[in-house]
């Protein structure tokens, strides 16, 4: 029995240990970074799409996200995991940034992140399968225009049934 306590507690700081080194690389990185630039360019070298996690995700809202520390050590995910990555990194990097949740007839959900610039608002979408859609898309006057000329144009879908900010109601955090 004794053993198997110490087992636990070796377990129980490693993981917290691994935590923390996980947060001090994503808080590192993201002190280097001088604007969404640095962003966009880390999500189109490094993040990479999850088609496993997709599976899961499938199962409608069944999956937590990741947190934005996860996901950069990680280097993967689904579109609301790089969706929550992108909107924190840029709202500590002094942007307004929302996550932009895009739904279509078949209930296939895609997130994206909108941030504004002096010009308008922009969107970042670097967790598509869809490789035309892997960029940083603007200006924008709002999400209709980007709905209208980017999103139906460049992905598979090309009719939503929905567009807003934000999470839908119950998703899974």
């Amino acid at each position: 029995m004794r053993y198997i306590l110490i087992m636990l507690l070796i377990f129980f700081i490693g993981c917290s240990g691994m935590q923390t080194t996980k947060s001090s690389d994503y808080e590192a990185w993201l002190s280097t970074c001088k604007d969404y630039k640095d962003v966009s360019a880390w999500l189109d070298k490094n993040f990479t799409y999850d088609k496993e996690r997709l599976q899961v995700r499938k199962q409608r809202m069944s999956a937590p996200l990741y947190p934005p520390e996860y996901t950069f050590y990680k280097k993967s995910g689904v579109c609301s995991d790089s969706a929550i990555f992108t909107k924190e990194a840029l709202t500590k990097l002094g942007y307004k940034a929302e996550v932009v949740f895009l739904d279509t007839p078949a209930r296939i959900d895609h997130f994206v992140t909108a941030f504004w610039l002096e010009d308008g608002m922009y969107i970042m979408d670097y967790a598509t399968l869809t490789p035309a859609c892997r960029s940083t898309w603007g200006p924008f006057e709002g999400l209709d225009d980007y709905v209208k000329n980017i999103y139906t144009v460049c992905s598979r879908h090309k009719k939503l049934d929905m567009w807003y900010f934000g999470f839908p109601a119950g998703y899974r955090k």
